[in-house]
């Protein structure tokens, strides 16, 4: 297993980041993240630069330690608090219920 995390904010602080593990199963390379972006319905531009944020400064480095990034993985996981908004009227919402119902 590897482990990486990465705070977001002044100087890495603050209650924004993501903590992340990469392990191998069989052949196959495996990253999950749990990440807590900005918050609020006006900010979807920050919430996508933190993901930015996130899955560019994420390392993990193998047994000889040689760096590698999220992306040098077969299946990413990417989850957590995103905290992005359907922004639909009520109306629209009741028309998809009634569609999957």
């Amino acid at each position: 297993f590897q482990f990486d995390n990465i705070g977001l904010g002044l100087g890495g602080l603050g209650n924004k980041g993501a903590v992340a593990f990469r392990f191998k199963l069989f052949e196959c390379t495996f990253v999950c993240v749990n990440a807590h972006l900005t918050a609020g319905r006006e900010k979807n531009h920050k919430r996508n630069r933190n993901y930015h944020d996130i899955v560019r400064n994420l390392t993990f480095f193998d047994h000889s330690l040689k760096r590698e990034t999220v992306f040098d993985s077969d299946l990413i996981f990417f989850m957590g608090d995103l905290n992005y908004r359907l922004d639909y009227p009520i109306e629209e919402h009741k028309k998809v219920i009634q569609m999957i119902n």
